[in-house]
């Protein structure tokens, strides 16, 4: 599924104001010290993590879809450090295999059908090394996290430079056989404008139980 978020200029602009940096990249950037080689950021998005990565030392690649997001990830400071891609991982045929391949957020719950993950698995084990990690997020779906996609509880306000406002919330459209779609509405309020814009975006996530994303692994020759 296109996700407009991904993929609209004026919504990839709010990305890194509604994805700072959190908690879990010290984790991931622990990972990147400790790898003996290439590293491999699949879904780098608009590439904040994926710089920090490159600033490590090690010879980076960036992999995302998004033409739009690649191009915010170009334009960082330090930038050319890393090597951008655009693509998905299963057409990706770089000459060299990586030491450890990551995805944060929601790339890898991006993922829909069992075919999806099993060829991404394959992937995996075609560009990593004979030791090589493969490390990815992916949410319990015991915690039901969607539980909290509601406006009342995920709305957030920006405030962009000039003085217009944003808000963005989560509404959840239906949780059914292990996904749940939502949408995110983006009210922009512009200052001397007369009236509010809305643009909003959609997305369909897969929650898969661990027996489910072990079980795909080992199919595809990886042990998780």
């Amino acid at each position: 599924m296109e996700q407009e978020c991904y993929e609209n200029p004026r919504l990839v602009a709010l990305y890194d104001l509604l994805n700072a940096r959190g908690a879990d990249w010290e984790y991931y950037l622990d990972l990147v010290a400790e790898a003996a080689g290439p590293i491999l950021d699949v879904g780098c998005g608009t590439g904040a993590l994926t710089v920090e990565a490159a600033l490590c030392g090690p010879v980076v690649y960036g992999l995302d879809p998004s033409s739009a997001m690649l191009d915010v990830a170009r334009r960082r400071a330090s930038g050319d450090r890393v090597i951008w891609q655009q693509g998905i991982l299963e057409g990706f045929a770089p000459e060299l295999k990586f030491a450890l391949l990551y995805m944060t957020g929601h790339a890898f719950q991006e993922l829909g059908s069992d075919a999806e993950i099993l060829a991404h698995f394959e992937a995996v084990r075609r560009l990593l090394t004979p030791e090589g990690r493969l490390v990815f997020d992916t949410r319990n779906p015991a915690r039901r996290a969607w539980l909290n996609w509601v406006p009342e509880r995920s709305e957030r306000q920006l405030v962009l430079p000039g003085g217009d406002r944003v808000r963005v919330w989560h509404n959840v459209l239906d949780v059914s056989a292990g996904f749940v779609s939502f949408e995110e509405p983006y009210t922009f309020e512009v200052r001397g404008a007369g009236q509010d814009e809305r643009l909003v975006s959609h997305s369909r996530l897969r929650f898969t139980t661990l027996e489910e994303t072990t079980g795909l692994a080992a199919a595809a020759g990886l042990a998780l």
